[in-house]
């Protein structure tokens, strides 16, 4: 078998110490930001329109984590009108 180069700084080393392969690669390129199904899954039920105080009371309620709570409570606007403006406003 071919030695491989060794992994590149901020990047898992894999067996034997070579590269992490690219799933590993991109869960740790991405850690932090959630998916659009997470999101959906936090606010399960909410109810629309919705002020960001009901959104993270029902993020809390669907067992999301605290990131995504946080991130919810972050957002700039006060109000939303539906699924749609939660999402428009976290992926911005």
């Amino acid at each position: 078998m071919p030695r491989m180069a060794p992994a590149p700084a901020g990047y898992p080393a894999g067996v034997n110490g070579r590269r992490g392969n690219e799933r590993e690669r991109h869960r740790e390129d991405t850690m932090g930001k959630p998916s659009p199904i997470e999101v959906q899954k936090a606010l399960k039920g909410a109810p629309y329109p919705s002020d960001k105080s009901t959104l993270v009371q029902t993020a809390k309620e669907n067992g999301a984590d605290q990131g995504m709570v946080d991130r919810i409570s972050k957002l700039d606007a006060d109000t939303f009108d539906g699924p749609n403006d939660v999402q428009k406003a976290i992926f911005r």
